[in-house]
């Protein structure tokens, strides 16, 4: 059974797709495109193989970005409504909707996972069954990157500072508690690299783990 918080969350993400769209778009055209797009670098560059899932992909943009790299990404998000932006802006790329704590994805199949913008939206406890997820989905070396928001508690914003039109559920990490919950996932953590403030107005850290 999918939890409410869920779905309430989807129920939002499927009303604002096209103007949550046109904002990421707004505010990716300067510095913090920039800066994405080092974080994509990074993570191609430490492929062990060429085929990623993007989960959460949103309108598209990172696994449009990863398919002109030349990487064969499939975009996967739970809200329809993203989904048919997705599908509309970039109609080269492949699109699927999926629940990430259940992939149904081969074992060992995934070269990487890249979930930009989106575990933060899942129930810490359903957390560790989407790690476990992603844990059996990568091959040998797989890289699981993601970024996450700093702080403490979970639940239901109804006004999101990020982007208004409906609630959505966030759960907030410290630095140990996620490395810990990769460990016990049997991912390990290779490198972080931290958000400017200036970017958001609050501290987000992007991290590289690994598949050993």
């Amino acid at each position: 059974m999918v939890r409410a918080e869920i779905l309430e969350t989807k129920k939002t993400y499927d009303l604002i797709a096209q103007g949550y769209s046109a904002s990421v778009d707004r505010t990716l055209a300067g510095s913090v495109g920039e800066f994405e797009h080092g974080l994509l670098d990074y993570f191609i560059g430490m492929l062990p193989g060429l085929i990623v899932l993007d989960l959460g992909c949103g309108n598209g943009k990172d696994a449009a970005y990863l398919s002109s790299k030349k990487i064969s990404a499939i975009g996967a998000d739970y809200s329809r409504g993203m989904l048919g932006v997705a599908k509309e802006k970039h109609e080269n790329v492949s699109f699927v909707q999926m629940d990430m704590r259940r992939l149904g994805v081969k074992s060992g199949r995934i070269s990487g996972v890249w979930a930009n913008g989106c575990v933060y939206h899942v129930p810490k406890t359903d957390f560790a069954e989407v790690l476990l997820e992603i844990e059996k989905a990568l091959g040998g070396d797989g890289i699981f990157s993601f970024n996450f928001k700093i702080g403490e508690g979970e639940g239901l914003e109804e006004r999101p500072r990020s982007f208004g039109g409906g609630s959505r559920y966030y759960a907030y990490y410290k630095v140990p508690e996620m490395i810990g919950m990769l460990e016990d996932s049997g991912l390990e953590l290779v490198i972080l690299r931290a958000y400017p403030e200036k970017i958001f107005g609050e501290t987000i850290v992007h991290f590289y783990a690994r598949k050993p």
